[in-house]
């Protein structure tokens, strides 16, 4: 659940820091974060995934 809350806080500071209500359209993770929001079905329709490299980094844009 934990992956899920911070899916949901990267979306609300992407939005503030361009101060709109608009929803970001990428999700760039690693994979073993996408792995995780998949099971949880977590990944809102309108984010494409991009996958990264790294140690669990989760970031929409």
């Amino acid at each position: 659940m934990q992956t899920q809350k911070h899916l949901l806080a990267a979306i609300s500071e992407w939005q503030a820091r361009n101060s709109t209500t608009a929803l970001p359209k990428r999700l760039i993770a690693t994979a073993d974060v996408v792995h995780e929001l998949q099971r949880q079905n977590a990944i809102p329709e309108f984010l494409t995934v991009v996958y990264c490299d790294g140690d669990k980094r989760l970031n929409v844009e």
